[in-house]
């Protein structure tokens, strides 16, 4: 949860310094929900942040939010580990660059040092390097194909000779945090 929330202020500070204008209930949602599909409770086969947006969908919905507010939830989360969102509105494009900011780094330059050392102290990593990836490897183990980011990565491991897809791993260890 402390990466959820992580998410959500790294986000907001990264929309802040850029000078967006975006919805920040949307984006807290979509933050705190955008990993629901790395939880044994609503893992399953779609990749894994189908999964989460299906679920956060559910979720609101049963609580009466808005259609077009939840529709804008589920993109953020859809969207978030995948390259398009950074052609998004700031409200879904902020998700992902919140959680890059956790787990890559990325994005961090343009924080405020004193910030990111704030949210580190109200919500610390606790070795989130470790139980993330541990938490992703129990999805792709138990849901194969839910791991799969596109056709091409299929079609790269089969027909491609010395085909490697960048690992996140390597990324996650490099990231600029020490747990």
């Amino acid at each position: 949860m402390q990466h959820c929330w992580r998410t959500f202020y790294f986000g907001a500070l990264q929309g802040r310094a850029r000078g967006w204008k975006y919805d920040a209930e949307v984006l807290f949602l979509a933050c705190i929900f955008h990993d629901l599909g790395l939880t044994s409770h609503y893992m399953g086969p779609l990749p894994f942040e189908l999964q989460g947006a299906q679920a956060a969908k559910q979720i609101l919905a049963s609580h009466g939010y808005s259609a077009g507010k939840t529709r804008q939830v589920w993109n953020g989360i859809a969207m978030h580990p995948l390259p398009i969102a950074e052609f998004q509105p700031p409200s879904i494009r902020l998700v992902a660059d919140g959680a890059g900011a956790d787990v890559l780094g990325d994005g961090l330059r343009i924080i405020p040092a004193s910030a990111m050392r704030e949210v580190l102290a109200a919500h610390p990593r606790l070795a989130f390097k470790k139980k993330f990836v541990a938490s992703c490897a129990r999805v792709a183990g138990k849901y194969p194909r839910a791991a799969a980011r596109n056709f091409l990565r299929d079609i790269g491991d089969r027909y491609v000779p010395g085909f490697h897809e960048p690992n996140i791993c390597d990324g996650i260890t490099r990231a600029p945090f020490k747990d």
